[in-house]
């Protein structure tokens, strides 16, 4: 990706987790995310390909190559 690409960022990000929060619920408009089990990856295009990360930043499993495939 282009460093002047829109959101472009030379420091690798890592996938967000839930976490669990104690609050007061005052309305009924309030809007929980689940916490869901499993993992948390982010996908890159590098050079026409998708690189999948896990949560420390290494290269997800072989098992997800086709995932990778289908999103290039």
């Amino acid at each position: 990706m282009p460093s002047t690409a829109p959101g472009a960022t030379r420091n690798p990000e890592r996938p967000q987790f839930a976490t669990l929060e104690e609050a007061v619920v005052t309305s009924v408009e309030w809007f929980v995310e689940p916490c869901w089990k499993g993992e948390r990856l982010l996908a890159r295009l590098e050079n026409g390909h998708v690189r999948l990360t896990d949560q420390v930043g290494k290269p997800a499993g072989t098992e997800l190559d086709e995932a990778a495939h289908v999103l290039e």
